[in-house]
């Protein structure tokens, strides 16, 4: 009997007793370079075969053997792909192997056991290797540690929980079998339960000062960094000085400032963080944040107005002045009618304009460091969707066309700018 016996049956799906009978007559320290080396127990595990896993260990196999690629059988029991395996039988062979001395910490090459069962959410399997008392400190080549794991475990479950509510939602709409629908919901049950799953077992690591959660990737990133890119915001709420349990909006923004969270693009997470009443009048101070940096958050909002259209609405209603100037004396209209937009319905430009009057803008106040007023600079855009727009919107609603800039340039003056296209703004009234 070899290796590669016992890897035909277990891919062929022969019945359990002949399998397990052939475990008993293999070497336990059997191979083949054909199957990276690994062992009968490498393959054990690989199958979640838990009394398989047992015999083997009965006739003294070596729970950290390696294979070619330098993996132990408790590093492939946790490389198990996610939905894939019987949690309860992964959590009792890893508590078997353990037992009998399988090296958490050196499970594997450039990772561990730990790290990738996280990744692959076999929460039960990393609870049972953290209840063991082993070392679960160790990092991964990136230089990351389990949190960072736990951080991208969550993002993905909150990714599948939105792709599946969204599935329920036509489900119910469409009128599909009860059954189908009661399926999606128990789906989403488990999610759920997987992402609390994460959560609890991170912060269990965090307050029973297993892992630093200061602690640094090769690239400089933390695990709070790491939560808030995969949009893990309970974990990280909690690594943040939060506690997400009582404080329900730190777990929907993970204590993002205002800027991290349009930067993300996380709606959710904005409202979250303008219900908890942010400064709304200030700038940004994150050099490294793309078209960002040294604007108000409503100038930010407008700078990715094509990506996050909603985000200005709620930072007006949220109580963003419209007539804040930053430092360098530009404000949130000047960022916004100095750019062209893909969205080409008027009615959504007019809706903010008239919001943006509703909350107190008065456009004749110089709204950037030349001293041009809206309407001036407006003129200066009306090649653009938005310049156009509000150009129209400035004149009927009585914008003085004779306000001069620091320069002297009245709003006309810029608009012909020797430019005869222009010409076509004559019958506005001028």
């Amino acid at each position: 009997m070899k290796y590669s016996d016992i890897y035909r049956l277990y891919s062929t799906s022969q019945p359990k007793d002949a399998i397990h009978q052939a475990l008993r007559e293999v070497s336990v320290d059997d191979s083949d370079e054909q199957y990276e080396d690994r062992s009968p127990l490498h393959l054990a595990c690989q199958y979640g075969d838990t009394e398989g896993v047992k015999i083997l260990l009965e006739r003294d196999a070596e729970p950290n053997t390696k294979d070619a690629n330098g993996s132990t059988p408790i590093h492939i029991l946790g490389r198990t792909s996610a939905g894939c395996a019987d949690e309860d039988k992964l959590k009792e062979i890893a508590v078997v192997l353990i037992e009998q001395g399988a090296n958490i910490p050196r499970s594997a090459k450039n990772t561990t056991a730990l790290i990738e069962c996280v990744r692959n959410r076999h929460f039960k399997m990393a609870e049972a290797i953290i209840n063991s008392g082993t070392r679960v400190n160790s990092t991964d080549l990136n230089g990351e540690n389990v949190l960072f794991g736990f951080c991208a475990a969550s993002g993905d479950i909150r990714r599948d929980i939105r792709f599946a509510k969204k599935e329920l939602d036509e489900s119910v709409q469409y009128s599909y079998p009860e059954n189908k629908i009661e399926e999606i919901r128990s789906r989403i049950a488990r999610l759920e339960d997987d992402g609390e799953a994460a959560y609890r077992l991170a912060r269990r690591l965090v307050e029973e000062d297993k892992v630093d959660p200061e602690d640094k990737s090769n690239s400089g990133k933390t695990a709070w960094d790491a939560a808030i890119e995969n949009k893990a915001m309970k974990i990280a709420a909690f690594l943040s000085g939060s506690d997400p349990d009582v404080d329900e909006l730190s777990a929907l923004h993970g204590n993002m400032d205002i800027f991290q969270a349009m930067y993300m693009k996380d709606m959710e997470a904005l409202d979250a963080i303008l219900r908890s009443g942010a400064d709304l009048q200030t700038v940004c101070e994150h050099k490294d944040m793309y078209d960002f940096a040294g604007k108000s958050p409503l100038a930010c909002a407008f700078s990715w107005f094509d990506s996050i259209q909603d985000a200005p609405a709620m930072i007006l209603n949220g109580g963003a002045n419209p007539n804040y100037r930053f430092p360098n004396e530009e404000t949130a209209f000047s960022v916004w009618v100095s750019k062209d937009y893909f969205c080409k319905d008027t009615e959504v430009y007019k809706g903010l304009l008239d919001l943006m009057k509703k909350k107190g803008w008065n456009p004749e106040l110089p709204v950037d460091a030349e001293g041009n007023t809206a309407l001036a600079l407006s003129c200066r855009h009306t090649g653009y969707r938005l310049g156009k727009m509000a150009f129209g919107w400035l004149l009927k609603g009585k914008a003085d066309p004779n306000a001069a800039n620091l320069s002297g340039q009245t709003p006309m003056m810029m608009l012909f700018g020797g430019h005869k296209a222009n010409e076509k703004y004559v019958p506005y009234g001028w």
